[in-house]
């Protein structure tokens, strides 16, 4: 992408003694001349080297450093449409610890790589959900916590997203369940802990309990058992 306007640091006061020389007649050296090109041309982001702030043909703009032409080192880009990253770079893309502020109000706050969510990170939604976790190309992806906008957490293991493999529900009542899940759903043998010590051990498919249900005291002794409707 080409910038459209980039501004250096003190070249606005390098314009100036250039002129007042000029002005009076004293020459100065060539090497000068590339320093004020960027308030006289339009300047390719590839030339580049320290900080810089640049406004890009589609009206994005960011502010940083750059290496060799390459947004490199700690930085902040602002889209044209209002999403907003700061944080660090390598060789052109978002690498590192950074903060993304998306325009729909949520926040991500930790590891980036090849412009991606990718490690340990925590995603603040607008919804007033959170989760804090592993992230996998912009996925939820690894073992991690979401916590719901109704109270409800899930602590556990998630894949491509979705809650995956084993994991506990907690409820804002102290009731929980601990089971296997796949694609978001609870399936396979499941213990329901109500808040007050008993429990309960069933089979679910598809978040329905199926089957036969046992009943359990707080001490672990047997109460009684019946089958889940299964309509």
């Amino acid at each position: 992408m080409r910038g459209k306007k980039v501004y250096e640091r003190g070249s606005f006061y390098v314009a100036i003694v250039a002129v007042i020389l000029a002005f009076l007649g004293i020459t100065f050296k060539d090497d000068i001349l590339p320093r004020l090109q960027p308030f006289t041309s339009m300047v390719f982001e590839k030339k580049l080297s320290g900080f810089h702030i640049v406004e890009y043909d589609d009206d994005s703009v960011y502010s940083g450093e750059f290496k060799r032409g390459d947004k490199h080192g700690e930085g902040t880009y602002i889209w044209s449409d209002g999403n907003i990253y700061t944080g660090e770079w390598k060789k052109g893309k978002r690498a590192g610890k950074g903060i993304f502020r998306f325009i729909s109000g949520d926040v991500y706050v930790g590891d980036f790589l090849n412009a991606k969510l990718h490690g340990q990170g925590t995603m603040i939604y607008a919804y007033n959900a959170t989760y804090i976790g592993d992230w996998k190309d912009d996925v939820r992806d690894g073992k991690g916590t979401m916590t719901y906008e109704d109270g409800r957490c899930y602590v556990g293991n998630w894949k491509n997203d979705m809650r995956s493999g084993k994991g506990t529900v907690y409820w804002p009542n102290g009731d929980s369940i601990e089971v296997n899940f796949s694609n978001n759903l609870a399936n396979g043998e499941g213990k329901y802990t109500y808040e007050n010590g008993r429990y309960r051990i069933s089979n679910w498919a598809d978040n329905k309990e199926v089957g036969l249900i046992k009943y359990y005291h707080a001490n672990g002794q047997f109460d009684y058992s019946e089958r889940a409707d299964e309509e």
